[in-house]
């Protein structure tokens, strides 16, 4: 049986990965006006990559019979004077995840509940990738950041990102 603090945990993570899709979806509309439709592309992939996050969330919390609460969502940031800027703010909001998950994860295991810890460790092993792709991603920016052929050649980058349907967030 999952404690009361734990579901409250989950049900919490869960309305943050609907948050965190909105965050990027405002820094989508942000690259799309400082005319970075590249980087736009790129948060929007992670605006639906997030919302995916949420739904396992919602699945677990279901599956386990939990009781699933949602919250109102807080209004996110939408203005910023830079790209840098932007994926500055990706990572420290990626980091935060990352917190937040492993908060829940440490929860899990000290009351033994090895199924929250299983779902767990699919975010565990997400979060060290998305980190480790927007440190890389915010040194390049840093390196390129006054030039204009670099910046339009990382934004042409950002571009190509699709979205690919991720099987261990899918019920």
């Amino acid at each position: 049986m999952v404690s009361k603090k734990l579901s409250e945990l989950l049900n919490s993570q869960l309305n943050f990965e609907f948050y965190s899709a909105f965050v990027y979806l405002g820094m989508a509309a942000a690259a799309e006006e400082l005319d970075y439709p590249g980087f736009s592309n790129w948060l929007q992939i992670q605006f639906r990559e997030e919302q995916q996050h949420a739904l396992k969330f919602f699945s677990f919390l279901t599956d386990k019979e939990i009781a699933v609460i949602v919250d109102a969502i807080p209004k996110p940031k939408s203005e910023y004077s830079s790209i840098e800027e932007i994926f500055t703010e990706v990572l420290t909001h990626e980091e935060e995840v990352t917190r937040r998950i492993y908060q829940i994860a440490d929860l899990a295991q000290k009351d033994k509940e090895h199924s929250v810890s299983s779902l767990l460790q699919i975010f565990i092993n997400e979060q060290v990738e998305e980190e480790v792709t927007v440190r890389t991603l915010l040194k390049k920016l840093r390196r390129a950041k006054d030039d204009v052929r670099a910046m339009l050649l990382l934004d042409q980058e950002a571009s190509s990102r699709v979205f690919t349907e991720n099987p261990l967030f899918t019920k």
